[in-house]
Formats: C-alpha cells, sequence, structure tokens
C-alpha cells in the first residue's frame, strides 16, 4: 500500500472513530523523503584563502620553533601542598531565607549548605536584609 494511501486510510479513521488511538496511528511516520537535490542543496563553506606573504594554517600550528628570551618553563608538582585553597562555592544568600509572608515559616537551610559543601556566602550580591541578617 502506498504512503498515500496509507495517510487516506489514517485520516479517514480520524474522522470516523474520532478515537485517540486513530490520532496515533496517523501520526506515526513513514520513511522519510529522498535525498535533497543537487539544485537545492545549500553550498558548501569554501577554504579559507591565504592572504599574500602570510603562510597557511597548517604551516604555523603547533609549538613555535626557537623559544624566546621571555619564554619561562614552568613546572608543577601537585603532589606538594603550601597551604588550603578557599573555596568558590558559595551562594549569595545565606542560611536564613526571610519569610515571604506572615503566615509562611522561616526557612533554615545550614544543614543542606554543608551537606552540599557551600563554605562562603556571599553578603552584597542579593536584595533583601543587610549583611547582618546571614
Amino acid at each position: 500500500m502506498s504512503r498515500l494511501a496509507q495517510q487516506f486510510l489514517a485520516v479517514l479513521m480520524v474522522l470516523a472513530i474520532g478515537s485517540t488511538a486513530a490520532m496515533v496511528l496517523a501520526a506515526v511516520p513513514g520513511p522519510g523523503p529522498g535525498p535533497i537535490p543537487p539544485a537545492l542543496r545549500p553550498p558548501l563553506p569554501r577554504p579559507p584563502r591565504p592572504q599574500p606573504g602570510r603562510p597557511l594554517p597548517e604551516e604555523t600550528a603547533g609549538p613555535q620553533k626557537g623559544y624566546g628570551s621571555g619564554t619561562v618553563r614552568l613546572t608543577v608538582d601537585a603532589g606538594k601542598t603550601a597551604g588550603r585553597i578557599r573555596s568558590l562555592l558559595g551562594t549569595n544568600r545565606g542560611p536564613l531565607m526571610w519569610e515571604r509572608g506572615s503566615d509562611e515559616p522561616r526557612a533554615e537551610f545550614t544543614a543542606d549548605l554543608k551537606r552540599f559543601g557551600v563554605d562562603f556566602i556571599r553578603t552584597h550580591d542579593f536584595y533583601g536584609p543587610t549583611d547582618w541578617y546571614v
């Protein structure tokens, strides 16, 4: 049976029955359309043209030969420690959130912040009470 005949029967089922099952059958996709004709294909990107006197990108990629006098060789030993690194994991509000209405209780998030490892609270980046509140 052709795809057109299948779609026609599915539409008739929807009109005749009006059930959800018929609508599902009508929505089942068939085989997709064929390949895009060459006349309708978008153009391929053109490779970059080198400017006169400039090398191609392939000739300049990778480490440079002959390091300059300002080059410094740096080696990092990750096995040694020199101190504690401060955490950047923080929040803009403290563990006490003010109530939204008179009948709502104040939320308290101290245990949750500790569980997630939040150990830094920015007290200047939020709208509300001053830093003494948080």
